[in-house]
Formats: structure tokens, sequence, C-alpha cells
């Protein structure tokens, strides 16, 4: 039977598994981008009516005003079609752009023929469709958005169709008439071809179906396991059950790991090596989440078959190893756990740290849920390990094997994998939580609320200590990354062009003839050697004789020799690259400089030397629209608000780099040490020394993780951990629920109570963080507001004397823009009165065709039209959105020169991460409110309840045999009234007992008189007779007087007998002793008892018992005797004569108690007579007083006992006896 059910269960997983990798390999196919070519052309077709519409429409404009201006009406009309069809117009007046659109697309300031005779054309990035048409001098320009295409693509910049297309974003545009799908116009001219890229699809329904199917197999499997453990427990012992589920366990779970069954779960996230992985023992957080599983289901299967095994009566052969095994298996586990949670933080991009409650996401809490599973598992495993051996050691030699184990095995990884030894004692706890609630037997809220507070303080500790060290490590590569190169491949370039430049021979005729005006050799050098790098770079070229100075406006000495300003400071404060002329700066901004310098070899009398600063625009601009085009260079520490870093030389500070305020010079107890790194943790924040060189050294800063924070992590790891326990418990119907949610008034209380807080909290929480929102969005107005004033007094001072920005050096507004937008912290673009690009510190940007060169039209029209003063506007760029503030740059005349642009991109991040951050502090805040009214609530309710659950339990106390003692409690209130009832009601019956007691003595007394009466009046009848008999013949003088005098003698002995065995019975019931109690082998005793009957004729008696040892009761030893002997006595006389006796005796234990039966096969108890068996004074025999039975309940019931039986007539009775075991320490 149980190898059919192996193989049946076996059958069905592999079919299960089979069918599941079938159905999964059906659901995941490769497929193209799908391509509708008819509906394409449809939409292509609509977009050119509309286009057609509009353009109608706005020919009429230029008929009708020349389009020098643009009617209200007209204007309307425009954001109707930019809006709903996207489709946008330009207008060409005289070849000069007259009007364009809101948005920034690159259109050239000169109308080009050939390029607006094309259907389709590109912009920028972007794909149009064209149609054109002339009046008189104007060329109108209508535009139908169709595509967005980038070459580089990040988190901003994403190919995008227009919406009514219906296209995958994957989709590829080309003008390329022999590749892909050829899309024509309604008159069959060719536009483009659209190439569908290969994309993984995947079917719902099958990819579902074949999740469903993988549940059935791992079911299956599991009964599997059930089933061999079953049979192995039989054949053999449980000991080689358990360790063939194991082994069979980590089998199957390999064979899914190397075939990756089903597959299609391992492509997602969950499984990514990316996300998590750490070595061979968890390889994702996926399969961290199986073998969590697994191990918890193979616990389980074993669980299933001691839970049956022990409704038949648990048989397991007594080993040693089992007792090895268990310590093995959750010290193994134990290092599981511990090596899961260090690998977590070390070894992941998880989000670990609650408190930072914005960076949380599904994978924290699938990370939470793979710990508590481990955990459940080891709790399951200490209590299952002690279900087992219990019944077989003391708890003290389980206790130490699993002390040992934990200290030893354990304790020896732990040693080689660095955890420390409190883990140890959170393991032992957990152990000792299982032993407790194994002894208690019962479930208890409390259990559960310790296990999880244990839990998560165990989780912030590990987790806390895990990160600590991972900054540590982690920041001695940024340390070494810092001071070795950010952009090895630009320095790589440096040394080319260090090499070149002193052997350029046409930079050295280029400077011989120069007769003093070095600009040509700029240019040159600019172009020649820095074109590539000026795309990263800002790059300046500066050219000096021996004796020339240099202005320098943050000095007070403004004129200085260029020796001293330059070489001075890159000997100073920089590093020189390997093999060049260059040097690497740090700068307060925390961006990089390089500054190079090149002796010219010319025909000069004097050396030319030519000095080469390059800003990286990276860090100085990476909060500005730089992020477009350099979003994916900038690095995670860069974006970090609370990391700091500061470079001393010569133990002074020279540049920092963060918000924390470095001390002017180093730590002297830091600067004695000799090691590279040094960790140092004071005054709130975690610092890392790295001595670059013997005169430099770097310090990196960071604040430590406060006690409020720790309070926060908490709380989070608490709150979830308990949710999830609730979830559970109400899914699979568990204790937890039932006790939550048991209508009684405490649960009353606390609900209310908690509802009330919970709504007050939410309500007031929502609304400070609206009014916190409100203040937050002026504060940041006012500050935008102030920058605007500032940029625009400094601008219009600089630009006071000038009338005509086109007579401006554009390298030197150039130069400006920069220098503003890194004072300001912001970009800065300048735009002439005609609407056009003049300087901006986002060249890069127009370069990139990014951005059109034209600013926004409806800031143009707002100051041309309106003579506003300032204007700030909403903008995006691809999915980039921003506030953008214009304002005019007006001379000291009045006469407006131009448009200066700020795009606030720095400041509406800031914004973001401020209403974030107040986001997070005030949900935390509201959480530990939360859990404080929590608590709250259970403390009142409890107070609020506990009288009532003193009456309570003094009522289920309550005996009427025992002395009550009343209930003190000191409230004048309606419990206090109820209580004193209680008590009055105590008070009056105590002395209604004590009368009832009397009058039920002296009821049993007398009862028990006449009882005995009439057992002694029975033989002093005869008694009397026969010695009446006697006397007559004496008188008579009888001649068989000696006969009759002995027969007379014989029967009153008899009778006398008789009379002694009642005495001797009464005594024995009436005067009870009370008992010696001590431990008892129940099994010695019932063989000792038996000893006395076995010359007993025609009746067989045996003792059976499971395990002959171990099976101790405390008891008297004279009482436990007269139980068994009477018990005995009672089966014989119930065996009829002419019936070969049977008294079978068994002793088993369950769970905590040892069950005796007594059977016989006698005449059985009639029905009639039943409920009297334990009634004193009641027999079924002749003779006796019918005390045995009674005298025998007694004894059981003084010990903890009970007793039953189970009877049919003319077959036999069964007596039972349930006895407590002692407890083994």
């Amino acid at each position: 039977m149980k190898k059919s059910k192996i193989k049946r269960s076996l059958i069905l997983t592999v079919l299960f598994t089979t069918i599941s990798v079938a159905v999964g390999k059906l659901g995941c196919y490769y497929s193209k981008s799908p391509i509708d070519k008819e509906h394409i052309e449809s939409v292509i077709h609509a977009k050119q009516l509309k286009a057609l519409e509009y353009l109608t429409i706005a020919k009429e404009v230029a008929l009708g005003n020349d389009f020098e201006y643009l009617p209200k009406d007209f204007l309307d009309i425009q954001e109707q079609y930019s809006n709903q069809n996207q489709i946008c117009l330009a207008v060409y007046k005289n070849w000069y752009l007259k009007h364009w659109p809101i948005q920034k697309i690159v259109l050239p300031e000169v109308f080009d023929p050939d390029l607006f005779s094309q259907t389709v054309i590109l912009l920028g990035h972007n794909y149009y469709l064209c149609l054109h048409s002339r009046v008189d001098n104007i060329d109108i320009v209508v535009l139908s958005f169709i595509k967005t295409q980038y070459k580089h693509k990040n988190e901003y910049l994403n190919d995008e169709f227009a919406n009514d297309f219906n296209l995958s974003d994957n989709v590829l545009l080309t003008t390329n008439f022999l590749s892909g799908t050829r899309i024509y116009d309604s008159d069959k001219n060719y536009l483009f071809s659209l190439e569908g890229e290969t994309d993984v699809k995947w079917s719902r329904f099958l990819i579902w179906t074949s999740i469903l199917l993988f549940l059935f197999a791992t079911v299956c499997f599991f009964q599997f396991i059930v089933n061999i453990i079953d049979l192995i427990a039989i054949k053999k012992d449980l000991f080689w059950a358990v360790i063939m589920s194991i082994i069979i366990s980590i089998i199957a779970r390999l064979i899914l790991y190397y075939i990756n069954v089903p597959g299609f779960v391992f492509e997602g996230d969950l499984f990514s090596p990316e996300l998590f992985s750490s070595g061979l023992l968890f390889f994702t957080l996926g399969d961290s989440l199986i073998d969590a599983l697994w191990i918890f289901f193979t616990t389980i299967a074993v669980y299933l078959h001691v839970v049956k095994q022990e409704k038949k009566g648990l048989r397991i052969e007594i080993k040693r190893q089992l007792l090895v095994l268990s310590g093995i298996v959750i010290s193994l586990l134990a290092v599981f756990i511990a090596r899961y949670v260090t690998a977590a933080v070390k070894d992941s991009n998880i989000e670990l740290e609650l408190y930072k409650i914005l960076n949380i996401n599904g994978f924290t809490f699938i990370a939470l849920l793979v710990l508590l599973i481990a955990v459940s598992s080891y709790l399951l495993i200490s209590y299952l390990s002690l279900k087992l051996l219990h019944p077989h050691y003391k708890l003290k030699q389980i206790a130490i094997s699993h002390f040992i184990s934990l200290v030893f095995v354990a304790g020896f990884l732990f040693y080689l994998l660095d955890i420390s030894v409190l883990e140890i004692i959170f393991f032992l706890f957990l152990t000792l939580v299982s032993y407790v609630f194994y002894f208690l037997k019962r479930y208890h809220h409390f259990f559960v609320v310790v296990i999880v507070v244990s839990l998560s303080l165990y989780f912030v500790f590990k987790t806390h200590d895990s990160y600590e060290k991972k900054w540590f490590d982690s920041n001695r590569v940024t340390a070494l990354r810092l001071t070795s190169s950010d952009d090895l491949d630009t320095e790589f370039q440096l040394h080319e062009i260090s090499a070149q430049i002193s052997k350029d021979t046409t930079l050295q005729n280029i400077v011989s003839n120069s007769s003093g005006d070095f600009t040509r050799t700029s240019n040159y050098i600019n172009n020649h050697y820095f074109s590539e790098i000026s795309r990263l770079y800002n790059v300046r070229v500066f050219c000096f004789l021996p004796h020339d100075s240099v202005f320098v406006d943050t000095s007070s000495v403004q004129w200085q020799p260029w020796r001293q300003h330059y070489e001075n400071r890159a000997h100073k404060s920089g590093l020189l690259v390997p093999n060049s002329d260059y040097y690497r700066l740090y700068r307060s901004t925390g961006s990089t400089r390089y500054i190079g310098f090149h002796l010219i070899h010319s025909l000069l009398p004097q050396s030319l030397t030519v000095v080469v600063e390059l800003d990286d625009k990276l860090y100085r601009l990476k909060h500005g629209l730089h992020s477009l085009i350099f979003h994916d260079r900038f690095d995670y520490k860069t974006d970090n608000h609370d990391f700091s870093y500061a470079i001393y030389y010569d133990d002074r500070l020279i540049s920092k780099v963060g918000t924390f305020d470095y001390r002017t010079r180093i730590d002297r107890q830091v600067d004695s040490t000799e090691d590279v790194f040094t960790e140092k943790n004071s005054d709130g924040y975690k610092q890392l020394f790295y001595r670059i060189d013997k005169n430099q050294t770097m310090v990196i800063c960071e604040p430590k993780v406060n006690v409020y924070d720790l309070i926060i992590w908490f709380s989070y790891v608490f709150i979830i951990y308990y949710v999830i326990v609730l979830i559970v418990s109400i899914i699979f119907n568990l204790p937890l629920i039932k006790t939550l949610l048991a209508p009684t008034m405490r649960n009353r209380i606390q609900n209310t109570m908690a509802w009330a807080l919970l709504v007050s909290i939410f309500v007031v929480g929502v609304a400070s963080i609206h009014f916190t929102f409100q203040i937050t969005q002026h504060k940041y107005i006012e500050a935008t507001n102030e920058k605007i004033t500032s940029i625009s007094k400094e601008m219009n001072g600089q630009f006071a004397m000038v009338k005509d920005l086109n007579y401006c050096d554009d390298d030197y507004i150039e130069f400006l823009m920069d220098k503003y937008s890194e004072v300001f912290n912001t970009d800065v673009s300048l735009y002439n009165i005609s609407g056009n690009l003049t300087a901006s510190s986002l060249k890069d940007l127009y370069d990139e065709n990014i951005i059109g060169s034209k600013m926004n039209y409806e800031a143009f029209r707002s100051f041309s039209d309106d003579n506003l003063s300032k204007l700030i506007l909403h903008e995006n760029i691809g999915k980039l959105k921003y506030y953008s503030a214009y304002i005019p740059l007006i001379n000291s005349q009045g006469t407006v020169l131009g448009y200066v642009n700020l795009p606030f991109i720095g400041q509406d991040n800031a914004r973001t991460k401020d209403r974030a951050s107040m986001i997070v502090a005030l949900t935390n805040i509201y959480v530990i409110l939360i859990l404080l009214s929590i608590l709250l609530t259970v403390f009142v309710s409890k107070k609020v309840t506990r009288p009532l659950l003193i009456v309570k339990q003094k009522l289920q106390d309550f005996d009427i045999k025992k002395q009550n003692t009343p209930i003190e409690y000191e409230g004048a209130d309606e419990i206090g009234d109820l209580i004193k009832e209680y008590n009055l009601m105590v008070s009056e019956l105590s002395k209604s007992t004590k009368l009832l007691a009397q009058t039920e003595r002296e009821s049993a007394w007398q009862s028990m008189a006449r009882q005995v009466a009439h057992e002694i009046k029975n033989p002093l009848t005869p008694m009397k007779l026969n010695v009446q008999l006697l006397q007559r013949a004496w008188d008579d003088r009888a001649y068989d007087f000696d006969s009759r005098l002995n027969k007379v003698c014989k029967i009153l002995v008899e009778q006398i007998d008789a009379l002694s065995n009642i005495a001797t019975e009464f005594s024995t019931f009436a005067k009870m002793p009370k008992g010696q109690y001590e431990n008892i082998d129940i099994y010695e005793a019932a063989l000792s008892c038996v000893a006395l009957f076995e010359e007993t004729k025609n009746v067989k008696i045996t003792v059976e018992a499971e395990k002959k040892t171990d099976l101790i009761v405390v008891a008297d030893g004279d009482q436990i005797i007269r139980v068994f002997t009477n018990l005995i006595k009672n089966a014989i006389q119930a065996i009829p004569e002419e019936r070969l006796g049977l008294i079978n005796i068994k002793m088993k234990t369950q769970d905590e108690n040892v069950l005796i039966s007594v059977f016989d096969n006698g005449t059985g108890i009639p029905a009639d007579m039943q409920k009297r068996m334990f009634q004193p004074n009641f027999t079924t025999k002749s003779s006796g007083m019918g005390l045995g039975l009674a005298m025998v309940k007694n004894i059981i019931v003084s010990i903890g006992g009970t007793i039953w039986y189970e009877t049919q007539e003319n077959e036999g009775t069964t007596f039972f006896i349930q006895l407590p075991l002692a407890i083994r320490l």
C-alpha cells in the first residue's frame, strides 16, 4: 500500500512538472513587435487631412495680417491642434523664422526648401510629417509628430511614437526603402519603413496554467516525501527516514536549479544576480525564497508523519543519532539564517533600511519573507525534535545537545563567517521559546508577539551591523576611485596630448609667427587636440610669456603672476596624472579640474607656456539639464546628500564636498597612524581616512544611524512581520486570528480605541502633510524669486553698458553663462531680442539637438506683446519635467537686450527630495504613534477588563468543597459593585456549604451506620440461633452434643471472620491515610501485583507495555498496589468458574500521560448497575460492602488521574486509568 502511494505521488510529480515545463515553453515565445500597416497608413492619412485643415486656417491668417501677430482665436486653435493631434506650426517670413511652436523643436533659423519639401523630415531626434505652403513672402510649415527616436537613451530620453499609432516604442523608424514594413500615404507615395524588434512575448493564460501545474507538482512531491518517511520509518526507523527526506529534497532542489524549472520564472528580476547574489548558498533572491520554502515544507512533511503516527501510537526506535541529527539540523539552519541576512545587505541592491521608506519596494518584502519562513522552520524543527525525543530523553539531555550543537557547530561556522555571539544567543532564545510552547501545550498570543519582537530586533541589529561594515568596505573602493580617476579615457588622451604637443611642428610655426597675438595658437590647440574632450569638459586655453600676469577676481590681489596662480595651486592641491603634463585637482563643488602646462619651443625670444584648464561638466551641472545626456554617468555617491569627503594636504583642509563641517586640520591621532585606511566613529558620524601619500589624506564621512531611525526601522519590521502572520492566520484559520476576533469585551474595547486613534492619526497626518507641502511650495517660490532677482541684478549690471548683444564677444558671453551657472548652481541661457540663442551653459544639449535654439514661444510672446518682467513656466524635455523662469535682460538705458532663461532642475529635485523627506519623517512619526496607540489600547483594555477576568477566574475556580477567598478590589464603580455582590455570595455560600457538609456527613454516617448495622446483623442472627440450638442440646443431654458443638463453633468462627472483614473494610475506607507521594514505576508496580495472583486457577494474567522503562508517575506506592489488587480481584470474581479467565493489563504513553487498561473476559456489568459502579456501598457480589471501586477512584483522583470503564455483557469489562507522567528534567 505504501509503495503504491509512493509510486503514485512520484508519477504525478514528474507528470505535472513535465506538463508545466511544456506549457511554459508554449507560453513564452519570441516575436517581432506587431505592425498593423493598414492602421498606421489610416492614421497617416488622418494626420495629413488634419494638417491640411490646419494649413488652410494658417493661410487665412497670412492673407489677413501677414503674420505680424497671431490673433487670439488662432492661438486657441493652435493649442487645440497641438494637444489633441500633436500637430504644430512654424512660420517663416522673408526666409527667417517668425513664429515657432511652443515645444522645443529643433528648427532651422533660415528656411530650407530642400528640407521642408520632403513629406517625412527629421528635426533633431523627432520625425514629422511635413506639409508646406508659401503665401507671398511667407512660408507656412505644418508638422505632424510621428516619433521621437534618440541615439542614446536613458531614464529621461526614450523613444516614443505618437499616441494614435498604437505602436511599441521598440519599433524602429527608418527611411531605408529596402528594410522593414514600408508605409505609404494615400497617394501611394513612400514615406518611411518600420522595423519591429524581436521581443519576448508571454501568454498570460498559459503562463498561469504552467505555474498552477508546477504548484500541483510541488504538492505531489512533498506528498511523496511524506510517503517515503512513512515507509522508511516502518521498515527501519525515523532517523533514516528523516535523513532520506533531507537528501531527496536537496537533490530535487538542485535539479530544479540546474534545469531552471519552470524556466520563465527565472527570467524575472527576482532571479537576477544584479539584484542579489552571494556565492553558492544564495544564488539569487528568488532561489533563497525557494530554498526557504523547500526547508519549510520538508519540515512540514516530517511533522505530518509524526502527527499521523502519534494518533496510532508513535513507534520509534530510540537512537542517539536522532538526538545528534536534530542538533546539527537546527545549527545549520541557524547558520543559513545568519548568513542570509548578511548576504542580503552586503551582496544585494535591496533596501533593507526600512526607515528609508521611499526606497522600499516589493523585493524588500520578499527578503523579509524569506527570513520569516526560515525562522518559522527553525522553530518548527526545534518543537518537532522535542516532541520526538522528550518521551525518550530527559529535557536536560535534549537542551544540552542543542546547546552544544549551536555553540560548537554553528559557533565554529559563525567564526569563519564573522558572525557575532549575540546571534547564538538569539537562536538559543528561539529554541527556548519552542520548548516553553511544547510544555504549555496550548496557543497563546503572547508567544506570537515575543517571536515577532525578537525576530524584528534581531533583523534590525544584524542588518544595521552589516550595513556599517558594508559602508566602510564600499567606501574604501570609493576613496580609491575618487583619488585615482573618474575618467580614465580622458587621462589617457591627456597622456597622448602631452606627448604630441611637444612634437607638433605646426604649433611651433604658429607660435613663431604669432607676433605677440596668441589667439590663433589657442584656437589651434582647442580645435586640434580638445574637440573630443570638450564634450565632457569645458576647455580653456591660455598662453603666457614668463612675466605675464593673470586677473584673479576672487582674490584681494587681483593681478598675480600666472605661475603663482596656476603652478602653485597645481603642485599643492593636485595630483600629477601619470606620464602627462596635467594635474588633477578636486574642488569644493565636487567637480574634477585638470590643469596642464605645455612649454612650446619656437623662434620667439621668450618661451611660451600654454596653460589648459579642463572643468568637468558632469559634476558641476549634474543636477541641471546636463542630466539628459550625462545621466547614466553619475555615481550614486554624488546623489547622496549625506555623503561628504574632503582632501587634506600637509594636514590642512584644501577642498571638501558635501554638508559635513570638516575641521581645518586633520585629527592628529589619525594623522600619526601609518595605516592606509583608518575607521573612526565620532560625533554621530562614520569617518574613513584614506592616506593617499605622505602629504595627502582623504576623509569620507556620513552620518550614523541614530536611535530614532533604529526605532522606526524596528517599527516597520515589526508591523510587516505581524501583518504577514495575521494574513497567514486568516488564510489557514490559525488560533491567532480566532483570539483576535473573539467577541470578548477586551477585544471590543481594543478595536474601538484602536480604530478611533488610527482614524484621528490618519486625518491629522494627511492635514499636516498637506499644509507642510503648501509651506514648502511657498518657501521654494520665494527662494526661486530670490535667485531670479539675484541673477537679474548681476546680469543687468554686467550688461549695463551693452547696446546690442550682436556686438558682444560670443566667447565672453559663453564664459559668463558658465560662470553664472557655477555661482548660482543653475543652468543659464541667453536669447537675443528675436528669441534666438546667443549663449548658454547648456551648449552640449543644443549641439546634440536635444532642444531647439529658439526660446519658449509662450515666453517670447509674453515679453514682446505683454511686456512682462518675469515668467515661470512648466517645461519638459522627454520625461524630464521642470520649472523654467524667463526674465528680460535690460541695460542701463532700460533697453531690452534679450531674455535670460533659468531652468530650475536642481531646485525641483531638491523640492521633491524635501517633500519626500517630510513624508518619510511624518510617516515615521505616525508609525510610532500608531504603535504607541495600539500599546495604549492594549494596556487600557487590560486594566479595564482585569477585574472581570479575576471574577471569571474566581468563578472557574469556585469549588463548593473548598474554601473560596473573596476578591480584593477597591474601585467604587460598577465592577466594584459586582465584586461586592460576588464576595457576599461567597460568604453566604460558605456558611451554607458548612451546614450542608455537616448535614451530608451526618447523613453519610447514618447511612453508613445503617449499612454496618445491617452487615453486622446478618451474621449475628444465625450465630444466635446456633447458640440457642446448642444450649437446647446441652439441656437435653443429646448423644451427639460433641459433633453439634464442633459444627456450631465452625459456624461461629466463619461469622466472626465475616464481621472482622466488615470492620476492616469500613476502617480502610473511612480512615484513608494521606499518601506519601514519590516517583513510582507503574509497570513494576503492576508486575508485583500480578505476582500475588499467579497461583489463581483457570486465570491467565498478562502485562504489556509499549516501553517498559520510564513509565514513572508521582503517587503513593501502597495505594497504587491497592488499586491494581482491587481491579485484579474484581476481574477474577467477575469471571464464571466454567470459563478460562483472561486478564490483560496494557500500558502506553499519550502525550504527557500513561494510559492503563485492565481487561477481563468476565460476564460484564449489567446496564442497570453501570451508573452506580463507583458509589460506596454498591456491590454486584453477594458479599462485601462495595467500597473497593470507590476507594480506587479516590486514589486515582487524588493523584490527578481519571478512571472509567467500557463493558459488554457476557464478553467482558475494561477499566481505563489515565495518570500524568512525572516531568523529567
